[in-house]
């Protein structure tokens, strides 16, 4: 599971970001609070958005589809765009290791 660390979106970042759900979904205008999903947004649509972001905010390839699914409000997305475009790192947290994983060879059941 990967966790960011997110930042409030500018409000430019917020309006670019508001005019192309709008564009992609078809509708006239969306509010910080509207889901993406909700607004009409499915998967193919998910995957055009990702790709005119990516394009459009040059934020290049570490914006994910699945960002979409974590992130389905507006506001919410644009927060996490927000911090890709300022160059915050992801923080990967790692499963705990099982106990067998970290026994030794011989006493690691067969």
């Amino acid at each position: 599971r990967k966790r960011f660390m997110t930042q409030t979106a500018t409000p430019q970042t917020m309006a670019s970001l508001a005019r192309i759900w709008a564009e992609i979904l078809g509708v006239t205008q969306v509010e910080p609070e509207g889901n993406f999903f909700a607004l009409g947004g499915h998967s193919l649509l998910a995957v055009r958005l990702v790709a005119c972001v990516q394009e459009e905010l040059d934020i290049g390839d570490d914006l994910e589809i699945s960002d979409v699914l974590r992130h389905q409000t507006l506001a919410a997305f644009a927060d996490h765009v927000q911090s890709l475009r300022n160059g915050d790192h992801r923080i990967h947290f790692l499963r705990p290791a099982t106990a067998a994983a970290l026994a030794r060879p011989e006493e690691r059941e067969a």
